[in-house]
């Protein structure tokens, strides 16, 4: 009987138990990252049952009956969900647009930089390349046009003169659907004239566009820096060594906006489009592995834009 009492108690817990159970994790509707110090406040019939704030790398269990949840974080915006709506996953929208944003002044106008400046990862650059192969997306998040003067970017040492542009593209981007999200149909709207990099040139290289670039309020473009040629040193058109391409830096980030073409792993081709890198890693660790990746794999090219607002 007490077998009998033991089983049957098991199988309640079993079967039961997850009627008055519920596990979830937060995370940031953009970027896919986990968010913690979330608070949460669980109801049952418009009360009051329990509350909490949520940790990170696990989830977050609720362990009595309720009909209701509502989730609040200063800097995103309140959410709430019937318990029949809720899902492992919860996704929470910023509330405030943080830009990264420093005005610089002088005596004929200010300029602001827009784009992150966050510490370089030694290990992580790309060399450019003579077709779209990755960039970064810059967004007018202001209620007004803005005009692009300047733009910083950071390259290695460079080894043999190189020959680039930069250019900026519209694009189409795609719905967030299982952690991808492409571009698609880039279409070029600006180019620099030819640019060169000489020998021994590292660090910052800042370009002007003198007669500058507007972007319209709410909208994107993206940024890629672009090879032409490289050149010995007399002049002539030369094909360098791999590790002597000239290889743009990347830096740690804290946004989801580079893009790249991934390679078939079979086939070694590249796909057509440019996919969101950092959206797919932060996703496949919150959805498979219930974790934030380490911060040394969200990178992103290191690309800075003075604008005129």
């Amino acid at each position: 009987m007490k077998l009998h009492y033991t089983l049957y108690t098991l199988l309640l817990t079993t079967f039961i138990s997850p009627v008055f159970s519920q596990s979830f994790i937060t995370v940031d509707e953009d970027t896919y990252e986990f968010i913690a110090d979330v608070n949460y406040s669980v109801f049952k019939n418009n009360k009051l049952v329990s509350k909490g704030v949520t940790v990170i790398n696990e989830f977050n269990i609720i362990k009595t009956d309720f009909d209701s949840i509502s989730f609040s974080r200063l800097d995103y915006e309140t959410a709430g969900f019937k318990k029949r709506e809720l899902d492992s996953l919860v996704f929470l929208k910023k509330s405030t647009i943080y830009l990264d944003e420093i005005v610089i002044s002088n005596t004929k106008e200010d300029l602001t930089v827009i784009g992150e400046q966050n510490r370089f990862v030694k290990r992580q650059a790309n060399s450019l390349s003579k077709e779209l192969l990755y960039g970064l997306v810059f967004r007018n998040k202001w209620d007004t046009d803005i005009t692009v003067t300047k733009a910083d970017i950071f390259v290695n040492k460079v080894k043999h003169k190189t020959a680039y542009t930069i250019k900026f593209y519209t694009f189409q981007e795609s719905f967030i659907m299982n952690g991808n999200q492409d571009i698609k149909n880039p279409e070029p709207v600006f180019t620099t004239d030819t640019l060169f990099l000489d020998p021994r040139t590292k660090g910052k290289v800042t370009i002007d566009i003198p007669q500058g670039f507007v972007l319209e309020a709410g909208e994107n473009i993206l940024v890629s820096v672009e090879l032409v040629d490289y050149y010995d040193d007399e002049g002539n058109i030369i094909t360098p060594e791999f590790k002597d391409l000239t290889k743009l830096k990347f830096q740690l980030s804290d946004r989801a906006d580079y893009y790249a073409k991934l390679m078939n792993q079979n086939t070694h081709e590249l796909t057509p489009n440019l996919r969101n890198i950092n959206l797919l890693i932060n996703y496949d660790f919150a959805h498979h592995f219930f974790k934030k990746p380490h911060k040394s794999s969200i990178v992103a090219p290191a690309i800075l834009l003075y604008i005129v607002k």
